[in-house]
């Protein structure tokens, strides 16, 4: 799912927005500028990720005993 609304939605919207016409007629006889990169990849894997590495983190915050999230009280 989220390589199809990364292909169906960010490419669309970095080819068309991101990357202006100028910058494509400058350079499409070394290479065509679509909006395939790497900077879109980066962004659907983030997404995908983050899920992910929230609940290992929760998941790992849960295991720390009582004792050591509680400071020692001193009486004073």
């Amino acid at each position: 799912m989220y390589g199809l609304i990364g292909v169906l939605v960010l490419v669309p919207l970095v080819g068309n927005h991101l990357i202006g016409e100028g910058r494509k007629q400058s350079v499409a006889y070394v290479i065509q500028l679509d909006g395939t990169s790497v900077l879109v990849a980066v962004a659907i894997l983030t997404v995908m990720i983050t899920p992910i590495m929230v609940a290992i983190i929760v998941d790992g915050l849960r295991a720390v005993p009582v004792a050591w999230r509680e400071a020692p009280r001193r009486s004073g």
